[in-house]
């Protein structure tokens, strides 16, 4: 058996939404390899994830940078293959992977690297060969193709009749406080039901909602399992949310979508789904104000010809098969 390590950090400030790639890579190799997850920060829970679906936890908070690697390398032996999902604050893992002639697979999303991989993921659409002079094109994954979901996610799913309300998901943190915002404007511009769900490290959430909750509009939802959360997609009308991995699950599922982008390395992901039509974008949402929000929402739960183009244009460009491409890909190396 084949074994391999991700190095992944989630917490406030970066978000979960490295770890849940991580989750469902793990899914897709574990069957066939041995998993170690390295990390500084992650919360309990997370860890208690990574264990429950079989993974060794290998934490480095008292490690320097420059000893992360060797020190890992101390801990599991030999290594067969090395996945790092996460930015410049993890180059010298990186860098220290391919000094030991270690096969490196760096999860990308700004398409912007500056440094040579054994292989690339980007499940961004609409990304080219162009965008990677400096790494071999049978050593890109690139695109829908190659989408990095868990397994609830791909699936075939029941088409629903009778679906009802908006789904509200903004990310884990929430660092801008838009749940509360967003929320306020469905609840004054729509008589739309409204599922929220409030990511693990969100602290800023209001919830004082009270007479709201009574009244039957608005249900909020926290820790929900992947396989709550897809059910909750596939029971709602439409959904607005972030262009990060909740968009990509929200096409999986084939809900209609509202996205904006908050961090730039959502970018990627929000020019290509918007491109290709599998979402209906808003630009960021920090420019935007709520006349544009509340037009957009409401163009797209109002009119069933668009959400019915849109959800043919997901179900054509996302096949769901992607759990066997990224398994072989990652292995052959």
């Amino acid at each position: 058996m084949k074994k391999g390590i991700i190095r992944v950090e989630a917490n406030p400030d970066i978000g979960l939404g490295h770890a849940t790639r991580a989750f469902s890579l793990c899914e897709m190799l574990l069957p066939e390899a041995s998993i170690a997850i390295a990390f500084r920060d992650m919360p309990e829970k997370t860890k208690q994830e990574f264990i429950k679906l079989g993974c060794d936890l290998i934490c480095l908070d008292k490690i320097s940078s420059s000893d992360e690697y060797s020190h890992t390398k101390r801990i599991t032996g030999k290594i067969d293959f090395v996945i790092v999902d996460g930015y410049s604050i993890l180059d010298t893992f990186k860098k220290d992977t391919k000094s030991c002639g270690d096969k490196l697979v760096l999860i990308d999303d700004n398409a912007d690297l500056s440094f040579e991989a054994d292989l690339v993921i980007n499940h961004s659409p609409g990304l080219k060969l162009t965008n990677y002079p400096l790494i071999k094109k049978s050593n890109l994954c690139l695109g829908l193709d190659y989408v990095m979901l868990r397994s609830e996610f791909l699936n075939r799913t029941t088409n629903l009749e009778n679906k009802k309300g908006i789904l509200v998901c903004l990310g884990g943190s929430d660092p801008m406080k838009l749940s509360n915002e967003i929320v306020d404007l469905l609840l004054s511009y729509t008589d739309e039901i409204i599922h929220c769900v409030i990511g693990e490290l969100n602290l800023n959430f209001d919830e004082n909602y009270s007479s709201k909750i009574i009244n039957e509009r608005l249900f909020l939802y926290k820790d929900l399992t992947s396989l709550e959360m897809r059910n909750l997609m596939s029971r709602s009308k439409a959904g607005i949310c972030t262009s990060s991995t909740i968009s990509l699950e929200c096409i999986a599922t084939r809900l209609p979508i509202v996205v904006g982008w908050l961090e730039d390395n959502q970018k990627n992901i929000y020019d290509g789904i918007t491109k290709k039509g599998l979402a209906l974008g808003i630009g960021k949402f920090e420019d935007l104000n709520q006349d544009q929000i509340s037009s957009s929402i409401l163009s797209l739960i109002q009119n069933n010809k668009i959400r019915k183009n849109m959800i043919d244009s997901q179900i054509s460009n996302l096949d769901l098969k992607s759990t066997s491409r990224i398994k072989e890909a990652i292995l052959k190396i």
